[in-house]
């Protein structure tokens, strides 16, 4: 009996512990841009405890997604800049450092000499280009920032619904 004591001790503190995890809700939602449905972007949820990973979710073609998120206050961001088309005509840009043939130059000098557009990196949680649906509808970009989004909620760890309006 002695020797129980002990065990039968752990085997009381453990599943005490087990159940000390962080709480969790399941959020779904909408997100609308004038009215109508936002068919394609990314949302991502970023929460208040820095101890926390942010979650995204791709927006389905009726602007609808679903997350797991950490019970408590986050931000959000909404962006659709990958289902943005090319401009029409566009030229790709040839990459600094690449040798080209004098044909090459002659066709393509003016594009790999034109001054470079800052291009931003692509946000944490980004779908890959393969697979993708929706259509690109054009938002606001203060969407595309926690400091500027002004999208906030509280996940209550429990399921709920929670839709995001954007306006210009």
């Amino acid at each position: 009996m002695r020797l129980l004591s002990p065990r039968l001790g752990l085997l009381v503190v453990f599943p005490v512990r087990a159940g000390c995890g962080v709480r969790t809700g399941h959020v779904t939602g909408k997100v609308t841009y004038k009215g109508s449905p936002l068919p394609a972007g990314v949302i991502q949820f970023r929460p208040a405890d820095p101890a926390q990973n942010a979650v995204s979710a791709q927006l389905s073609e009726d602007g609808s997604f679903e997350a797991d998120l950490p019970a408590g206050e986050v931000e959000v961001t909404v962006d659709n800049r990958d289902w943005e088309p090319p401009p029409a005509g566009a030229i790709p840009a040839v990459p600094a450092g690449i040798p080209l043939s004098a044909e090459a130059k002659a066709k393509f000098g003016a594009v790999a000499a034109a001054p470079k557009k800052e291009i931003k990196p692509p946000s944490v949680g980004r779908p890959a280009r393969p697979g993708r649906s929706g259509k690109y509808v054009p938002i606001p970009e203060k969407y595309y920032d926690l400091s500027t989004s002004g999208l906030k909620f509280t996940v209550t760890g429990d399921t709920q619904a929670q839709n995001f309006e954007l306006r210009d």
